[in-house]
This record gives structure tokens, sequence and C-alpha cells, in this order.
């Protein structure tokens, strides 16, 4: 359970974006996806589901709505009746998943605010402020780890997403890991781009499945460089990623979202204060709506702040209008770029 009179703060896309300025927003070009329709050119099923696609990027000035894309693939729609039909889109989820997992991997070569982004992880370990995020990318995970290292308050992969998740190293080397209590939970409900199953683990995977890949993780003894690549061949290459866009069924039927989703509930009912940064409360989320409409107590309420950004002003006005709604009137908004609206607020809020 989370401590009392503490600050909680929501991660959606614009604070990854805010910090890492190359980061894929939920709306953007993908070119990633024409090698995939390339590949799978001789499939008429599959050129049909990318000529939807092409329409929608048609309609939105060569873009499209990426997450909307991996719902489509796979919760599928209720005309999609042929078996054949259903395995390929699974066959086009699991390479969309790779090539997605690889673009955001390669975002820790891009132009990254470090030190900005240091001032925030130092921040939450220092205040005890969890963090619950949106987000796939574990750019935040890398500096966190970096700034608890070898000192208290700590994170490390192993624990702070709030359940025993070991390294990859483990498949083939034994090492004396267990569970530490971290300073501060990342609570990641979409999945991780660092979070990979057992190869030959069958849905629903047990949480005991779940190991990190993260190659910024230092592990706790030596193994050779060659010996990773053999831990690769132990995992399934699709990271553990999900859309927005998740039925009831489909988050009672794993146990690591039942599990990670009921901890950002009490971390939530616990909260004092609660600070969103980047996150537009989308309307096809609902199961995030109705995890903050639950969670968030109405008769002793925490404060909630809103660090929003969005350059059209009629999106602008629905993501206030959607906050408004959901947590009634007393909501501080703050527009603006949420770098630098979160570097203010970490400056006013820290103590000597």
């Amino acid at each position: 359970m989370a401590q009392p009179n503490q600050t909680i703060f929501v991660l959606g896309a614009g604070f990854t974006k805010a910090f890492a300025p190359k980061a894929p927003l939920l709306v953007d070009d993908y070119p990633e996806l024409i090698e995939i329709e390339k590949e799978f050119s001789s499939s008429p099923e599959i050129q049909d589901l990318f000529q939807l696609v092409a329409l929608e990027r048609k309609r939105n000035e060569g873009k499209i709505d990426f997450e909307r894309f991996l719902t489509r693939l796979d919760s599928g729609m209720p005309y999609d009746q042929t078996r054949g039909r259903n395995e390929l889109f699974r066959v086009v989820l699991s390479r969309v998943k790779v090539l997605f997992a690889k673009r955001l991997s390669e975002l820790r070569a891009t132009t990254i605010h470090t030190a900005e982004l240091g001032s925030f992880a130092s921040y939450c370990l220092q205040h005890n402020a969890s963090c619950i995020t949106f987000n796939y990318d574990d750019v935040l995970d890398k500096v966190l780890y970096e700034h608890g290292k070898n000192r208290h308050p700590f994170w490390t992969p192993d624990a702070g997403y709030g359940f025993f998740c070991r390294p990859r190293q483990l498949l083939i080397h034994n090492m004396p890991v267990f569970m530490d209590k971290p300073g501060i939970l990342l609570l990641k409900l979409h999945g991780s781009v660092n979070w990979r199953i057992q190869l030959g683990t069958q849905s629903p995977f047990r949480i005991d499945s779940f190991y990190h890949a993260a190659d910024w993780f230092e592990p706790y003894t030596t193994v050779a460089p060659v010996a990773i690549e053999y831990a690769e061949k132990h995992l399934e290459p699709t990271p553990f990623i999900v859309p927005p866009v998740l039925s009831k069924t489909a988050l009672l039927a794993e146990p690591i979202l039942r599990y990670v989703w009921n901890l950002a509930c009490e971390t939530l009912e616990s909260a004092r204060e609660i600070v969103f940064v980047g996150y537009s409360l989308p309307l096809t989320d609902l199961a995030a709506s109705t995890l903050f409409s639950e969670a968030i107590s109405r008769s002793s309420p925490p404060d909630i702040r809103v660090m929003i950004y969005h350059a059209k002003e009629e999106e602008r006005q629905r993501i206030l209008n959607s906050y408004k709604k959901l947590f009634g009137e007393k909501v501080d908004f703050i527009v603006g770029d949420a770098r630098e609206s979160l570097l203010k607020y970490i400056s006013e809020h820290s103590t000597s």
C-alpha cells in the first residue's frame, strides 16, 4: 500500500515527448508500417487492412493513430470471421510490436533532456512520489535506475514495476536475485518495451514468466556479452505491450494486468495530490477513466493538477472538459510545455 501524503504522477505520451522530442506520439507517421505492408503484399486480407491505414493517413495529414491500429489487430472486429484472417492479424500484430519496440528502444540514441529528466527522477525518489504511466518506452525507467543505483532510496527494474520482474540473464545464469522494496513504483498500465515473456509460455501469462530485457541494466554478476544472445533465444521476440482500448475481459484475462492495475488503484486511493503530465485522457481509454473515477476519493479528494499542451484549441478544450467531467471544477490546469511546467513544479515543491 502506498504511503499517505504523497504525490502521484500520472504520465502520458506528452511526458515522454517533452523530454525526448523524437518520441512517437499516439498519432504519428509511423513509416515502419510500410515495411510490414510490403511483407504481406500477397495477402488480400492484410492489404484490405492497410487500405484502411491509407484512408486514415489521407484524413489525418499523413498520420495514423497507432494505438487504434494496435487495437484493430489485437481485438479484431465482429466481421473478422475467418480463422485464417484472425491468424494473419496476430502475425502482423507481432511484427508491428517488434518494430514499435525497436523504434522506442532507439529513443535513447536521440536527443533527450537527460539533466531535466534526472531532476524529475531525483524528485520522485526523494519525495516518495510513485508514477503511473501509460507509456511503453523505458526512457524514464533508465534514468530512475541510474539515479537510484547504489543508494537509498533506489529504483530497479527487478522490483520497481511492482512485481518481481527478473533480469533476462537469469534464464541462462544462476544469480542470487530477490525482490527488495524500492523507494517508489513505476506502474506501467499498458506494458513496457522491455517486458518480455519466457519462450513457449501461453496466455494467460503467469507473472513469473516475465523478464526485463533492459540493455541499460547492470547484472549483479558478470555475464559475457555473447550470453545475452543466448538469453534472448529464451524469450519471445515480442514485448508485452497492450493497446489502450481494453475490454473488461482482456483486463481480467492477464494476471499481470490485474496485478499492476490493482497496485495503481491502491496508489491512487492513498494519494493526497495527483499530477497528470502530458496525458490527454483519450475517450477510447475507458478502462483508465474508470480507474480514476473509482479510485480517487469523492469524500476527501486529492488535489488534482493537469499539465497539458496541445497545439489545436479544439483538442485542448476537449481535454480540459474531459478532466472537469471526471474530477469536477476544482482542477488546477497548467497549459503549456510539459517539461517546463514540471520543472517549475519541482522547483517550487523541492525541500532543501
